[in-house]
Order: C-alpha cells, then structure tokens, then sequence
C-alpha cells in the first residue's frame, strides 16, 4: 500500500474533501476523516491508516537543532 502524505498549513475545516482520507493529528487527540465519496476499498482501510500513523507519531522523535 502507498499513501500519500500532504501537510496543509493553516487547516480549517473548508480543507475537507468528501473524496478524500485526512488524518488530523491534533497533538493529544489524531482523528481520521473518512469523505463520503472515498471509494470502498479505502474507507475498510482508513482505520488502519490511522493506526499506522498514531504508532509512527508515537515512536518518532524530533531533535531541533538551535
């Protein structure tokens, strides 16, 4: 499976496509947006996509230089 990632500054709401699958990752809280159009193949494997991503988040570290 390949997924697509694309970060979209200054999110709003407007943002959501009804043929589309968002994973927002509000720092404490990571939802998954599932459009009403998606086709049905992908919206069974939208939960996992999410899943795949809370681990990713969970076990990655950033280190910022300054």
């Amino acid at each position: 499976m390949i997924i697509q990632v694309t970060e979209i500054y200054n999110f709003n709401q407007d943002d959501l496509m009804t043929e589309d699958i968002f994973i927002l990752d509000c720092h404490l809280d990571i939802y998954v947006w599932v459009g009403q159009q998606v086709e049905s193949k992908n919206k069974t494997q939208a939960l996992a996509i999410g899943e795949v991503f809370f681990y990713l988040a969970e076990t990655c570290t950033l280190v910022v230089t300054i």
